[in-house]
């Protein structure tokens, strides 16, 4: 049964492995085909000028390059994480150190979750660093500094222990008390948190990471209110 569960679990790995790959270059061929041309698209004409375009293809082209590599490290580190026993590592020592101070069962979950979480957040560094840091300020866009990015770090680490840990503690109740049914209850609950999620986001939580104001008197502002009202958009 191990074996099935893991060969199907490898089959759905490489197809969407393959899948994302195929459209990302896609896309690519897409962009360079049509760059080719050497000139602005009629429906940018009056919009922006041709040297504005063609640095949004680079940024684009150069984009999709850095998505596909990233991709493939990101598969390549869970595929480590997955076979290099690294579960099982995390898995005894969460355990020891659950009964060493008697946390209990939730404890040892919520602590190995915590744990493989940690690895995965440490290895996605050099490609957010390099997607920050190298990739947009080489085209301009960054506009956030070393300081800026450790503190937003910090803040969704905070945020994440705050969210997740009771999280993973309500997940781990229901596994518990449920029965073989548990995941029916898991799959709802799941649901429900992130329907408040969507619902809480915007207010309580984007304010922690961007700066928000209302927008000026204008042109934009009157169009953007406009397009409201006639979709039928509260504001």
């Amino acid at each position: 049964m191990q074996q099935l569960i893991l060969a199907v679990f490898l089959a759905c790995f490489a197809l969407e492995f393959i899948t994302e790959f195929i459209l990302n270059e896609l896309n690519l061929r897409y962009v360079r085909a049509r760059w080719t041309e050497k000139r602005l698209p009629d429906f940018f004409h009056g919009k922006i000028s041709s040297e504005e375009y063609d640095k949004s293809v680079e940024y684009t082209l150069a984009k999709g390059r850095f998505e596909r590599w990233a991709e493939i490290y990101g598969r390549a580190v869970m595929f480590v994480v997955l076979f290099s026993g690294l579960f099982g590592w995390f898995d005894r020592l969460a355990s020891e150190f659950a009964q060493r101070y008697s946390l209990g069962l939730y404890a040892h979950g919520i602590l190995f979750c915590l744990g493989v979480g940690l690895v995965f957040s440490v290895a996605g560094l050099p490609t957010g660093l390099y997607s920050t840091f190298g990739l947009e300020s080489k085209f301009g866009f960054n506009k956030t500094t070393i300081r800026l990015y450790v503190a937003d770090k910090l803040k969704g680490l905070i945020l994440g222990l705050l969210i997740g840990v009771p999280f993973l503690l309500i997940v781990l109740w229901l596994m518990d008390v449920m029965g073989r049914y548990w995941w029916i209850w898991v799959f709802g609950f799941i649901v429900a948190f992130q329907l408040v999620m969507i619902a809480i986001f915007p207010t309580f939580i984007a304010p922690w990471f961007n700066k928000f104001e209302p927008l000026k008197e204008g042109e934009l502002r009157d169009r953007i209110l406009a397009l409201a009202n006639q979709i039928g958009f509260k504001t």
